[in-house]
Parts: C-alpha cells; structure tokens; sequence
C-alpha cells in the first residue's frame, strides 16, 4: 500500500530530528508538528524496573571473568560496567572524560567491585591498542569485550550532497572505526587464549534507515556487518561476536536536543518518542546492559553473529517506511 508524505524536514529550533547514539537512544524519531500535541504517556507499574543492589555478589555469574567496556563513563556503558562488576567481573572500562570515568571507577570500588578506568579515545587506534594491552597487564587476560562506545550527534545534519567530511568522519570514526579497532586488537588476545565474547553495540539504525542522518545510518550498518564477518571468521577458534541494537533508551542524551528546563516541550518530545514504541516507553540503560550480560554468559554459546534488536517492538511493525516505525 502507498502512503503519501509530506516532504521531510529539519527544524532546530524545533528540535525535530532526535537520533540515538552511544548514550542513550540507539535509534531515531522523526518529530513532527503533530508531535508537540501527543498525549502525556504513563508508564504502568509493572512496567518500572525492579531496583537491584549494586552491591557485588559473593556468588557472581562472572566471578574471575575480565571484562573490557569502551565508552562507559556514563549512560549505557556505565551501567553495564556496574552490572559486570556486581556480578563478579573484573572490568576495564575507557572513555575520554577523565572525571566522570573516575567517578564510575570510584562508585564500583564502593559498592565491593573491581573496576579499573583507563582514559583512551576509539578513534586512535594507538590509544585503543594501549587499552587493550593495559586491561591484559592489570588482569592477565581479557574473556569479554563490549565495544560500547559511539556518538548520536555533530553539527552537519543534512542530506548526503550537503553533509561536511568532518561530520562524516567524526561519526565513522567514532562509531565504525573505533569499532574495528577495538576488535582488531582484542581479537589478537582472544585468539591466543583461543576464548572470548565480543559484543558489538550497533542500533536499529544499523537495519533500516531515516533520511538526513546517512553518516549515523552508514557507520551503523557498518557495525552490523563487521560483527557477522567476525562472528563466521573465529566461530572455530572459541570466539563468539553478537551485538546490540537499541531502540529508544532513556539516558541524558535528551537533553542534548530539547532544554530540560523548557519541560513542556521536553515532556512533549518525550512522549512522541514513547508512543511511537509498541510498549508505550523508553527502554532503560539497565535493559540494554542485562542483554549484554546475557550475550557474555554461557546461556548464550549458540548466538553467534546475532543482531538483538532491544526496541520495545518498534521493528515488528508491520509495513510502512521506517520513519513510521521509529
């Protein structure tokens, strides 16, 4: 069935085009004029997260297990470097703001977890390369790698003709190439042990795609990719690679697009995006980071080359363009 469409367009004062990256919404929503109108959405009761004790457990699913994370001094990351270490992990954890990773390091070391914060940015890969070697110095070995790090947004929004280079590659470089560095060299430390998981964080933008964002859209459908190659070329060596694909995830990466002390608006932006999900909410960190723990463990040593869509059921919609469905 035809749909007609008005022409799409790009308003910043608006805020009408909100994608995820690294921090926060893994995916995009296109906000229309009809958007500032929707309904205010209340999650139910049983739709709220059980609060858990960030305490490490004495019986840990990955007690003596080494874990490295990049970017994990805050959102998605940082929980899943909390999550590793609650359940007996040693984790590795970079990401290029020192305080914040600090900050995480800190907390995990209170709550009884191991947790070491090293500062290296993916898009060097002699800083990645570092890492990597360091994580192997400081713990002996490394058993899962969770390439976590990426970005949403730079300026230079717009078509392919009208997009910069340096908008194009500081997202490629970010999201894509700090992608395969990170394999590249932990790859060489899983091979010599002959184990390892790595687990790739790519977004629903790595299966579809939405207009005026191609460099996100190709620097995800790059992970994509990269993951099922690796995942075909070490099944026989004892080394599972999967990834991730969020859909819109609650974290501050809002904030980035509409001024949280403009609530109305705020409250509106995020109600579209919220209603636009089958189950009527944003995803929180905490169910992304118990996926990853999931692709990391035992449990899950049949997936392999595996894309989980994590989305509230966004993508099970039927027909109609993906600027429909997200």
């Amino acid at each position: 069935m035809s749909h007609s469409r008005k022409p799409f367009k790009i308003s910043a004062t608006r805020r009408k085009l909100i994608f995820g990256g690294t921090t926060a919404l893994g995916t995009m929503a296109v906000i229309g004029n009809q958007a500032l109108n929707s309904h205010q959405v209340k999650a139910n009761e049983n739709q709220t997260l059980t609060q858990r004790s960030p305490i490490r457990s004495a019986n840990g699913r990955f007690n003596g297990k080494v874990v490295l994370i990049t970017g994990a001094t805050s959102g998605m990351g940082r929980t899943a470097a909390e999550l590793f270490a609650r359940e007996g992990a040693k984790v590795m954890f970079c990401g290029r703001r020192e305080n914040l990773g600090k900050q995480v390091e800190a907390t995990i070391r209170n709550n009884g977890g191991e947790a070491t914060y090293m500062r290296a940015d993916v898009r060097d890969p002699k800083q990645v390369e570092a890492f990597v070697k360091a994580t192997i110095q400081k713990y002996g070995r490394l058993d899962i790698a969770y390439n976590n790090a990426g970005i949403g947004r730079v300026p230079g929004f717009g078509r392919i003709h009208e997009m910069t280079t340096e908008h194009w590659q500081e997202l490629n470089s970010t999201n894509y190439d700090g992608v395969f560095y990170s394999m590249k060299y932990e790859l060489q430390q899983m091979l010599k042990q002959k184990s390892g998981v790595i687990i790739n964080k790519a977004s629903t933008l790595g299966l579809v795609a939405l207009p005026n964002v191609g460099a996100y859209v190709s620097s995800k459908h790059g992970v994509v990719g990269l993951t099922k190659a690796a995942a075909l070329e070490y099944a026989t060596q004892g080394i599972r690679v999967n990834a991730i694909a969020p859909g819109p995830i609650e974290t501050t990466f809002l904030n980035q697009f509409v001024n949280p002390v403009d609530t109305q608006l705020y409250q509106q932006v995020s109600n579209s995006i919220a209603n636009k999900v089958p189950l009527k909410r944003w995803g929180q960190p905490e169910e992304i980071a118990n996926v990853a723990l999931f692709l990391a463990d035992e449990e899950a040593s049949f997936l392999n080359g595996h894309i989980m869509v994590v989305d509230g059921g966004m993508a099970a919609h039927e027909g109609s363009a993906a600027e429909d469905r997200l």
